[in-house]
């Protein structure tokens, strides 16, 4: 099997993608090694830089071992998951999907600095068009959203018509903007919320909660979008998809190291 080219949507993430499909395809076990990075960054026509930090952060997460001039090794235990949560969807088609109805509380629509969590997203702009809005399904709280629109987007909050409570800011962007979410970057978390957040889902700072922070980039690649997501636990539903990336482990990489 070849790697194939893609289109650059975030890269890093791109070429991480495409090496772990590569290792599921071909059935690579525990120890074997990868194709030269020469022989990657020619049929992905990456650079050798992006390939080295993407086997980089690999070899981070366990999956892959460099090893001084032997090769990339996969390295990963029997235990070690690659997890897909499907979160390529706005909240109010979160909400949908649990047949629900969405809602809104409260909006607010205001100019913030960016959280801290988002220092430098968007070079040295520090102050964005903030929208939070309080959403609800079947009228019970849901979620806290706090989103930080890309500079230029918009001139003024006060341009950011909600006509609609259940209204996604998908369509808003689509619509009003004219760009539109076609890749995104998410981070989740367990945490426990800071008082305002739990004021606002009616829990307390004890509860534990579902935090998504997500970077919505545009066809062009560029980040359209910044935001940190709050979920109240007891309401949210959703499916993961796993699978193994390897079998049982063997001694064939401990052997290539020692040589």
């Amino acid at each position: 099997m070849q790697f194939q080219p893609f289109q650059h949507r975030n890269l890093n993430q791109s070429i991480q993608e495409a090496l772990i499909s590569y290792i599921l395809s071909t059935g690579l076990k525990e120890g074997d090694r990868l194709p030269s990075q020469s022989e990657i960054v020619r049929q992905m026509n990456v650079s050798r830089t992006s390939l080295r930090e993407s086997i980089a952060q690999l070899e981070a997460r366990g999956i892959l071992k460099q090893v001084q001039g032997s090769g990339t090794y996969l390295c990963s235990n029997p235990d070690e998951y690659k997890t897909n949560v499907e979160m390529e969807t706005s909240i109010t088609e979160m909400i949908l999907g649990m047949g629900k109805k969405p809602g809104t509380l409260e909006v607010h629509l205001e100019w913030r600095p960016l959280l801290e969590e988002f220092s430098g997203v968007y070079g040295e702009i520090q102050d964005c068009i903030c929208l939070e809005r309080t959403r609800t399904a079947d009228e019970e709280l849901f979620a806290v959203s706090i989103a930080f629109l890309a500079p230029g987007l918009i001139d003024s909050p006060d341009e950011i018509k909600i006509h609609k409570h259940s209204e996604s800011l998908f369509d808003f962007l689509d619509e009003y903007c004219g760009v539109s979410p076609v890749y995104f970057e998410n981070e989740i978390e367990i945490v426990f919320p800071d008082a305002n957040i739990a004021k606002k889902l009616h829990i307390t700072p004890s509860d534990p909660i579902f935090k998504l922070r997500r970077y919505q980039y545009s066809a062009e690649n560029k980040l359209l979008v910044v935001s940190s997501d709050f979920f109240n636990l007891k309401k949210l539903s959703f499916k993961v998809n796993r699978y193994r990336l390897v079998d049982p482990i063997g001694k064939k990489y401990i052997q290539e190291e020692k040589n």
